[in-house]
């Protein structure tokens, strides 16, 4: 007997056993990202492993990620939303990374050099 005539709703499947704490997983994800933080998978699975740790005990790190992605996809989260959104510019990078660098020669050159004369900060 075909169904093709039989209306089907969104979300009359079955519920997930972890639907109360997905919801402020959820809600955890989307404050990190309105504040321009990268969440990626991992961060996602600590955060579940976090809100349930009954649940996730005795569940080997394959079936963790596989019940990453289910959760991402029900919530309707992407990959690409997930990690790369905020991501600075390349421009703005190169500015942060000389500023880092000549900072780390400073350091170097205060702090290290004295104590080892072999190492020079201007390499």
């Amino acid at each position: 007997m075909a169904k093709t005539g039989a209306l089907t709703f969104g979300g009359s499947g079955r519920k997930a056993l972890t639907i109360e704490h997905e919801d402020i997983i959820l809600t955890q994800i989307k404050d990190l990202r309105r504040q321009r933080y990268l969440v990626s998978r991992a961060m996602i699975f600590f955060m579940a492993q976090k809100q349930t740790p009954s649940l996730f005990e005795k569940k080997t790190v394959d079936a963790a990620m596989c019940w990453c992605a289910r959760f991402m996809k029900r919530n309707r989260l992407s990959i690409c939303r997930v990690t790369t959104r905020g991501r600075a510019s390349r421009e703005f990078m190169y500015q942060d990374k000389a500023v880092f660098c000549d900072e780390v020669r400073r350091v170097v050159a205060e702090c290290v050099a004295p104590l080892n004369p072999s190492i020079d900060p201007r390499k």
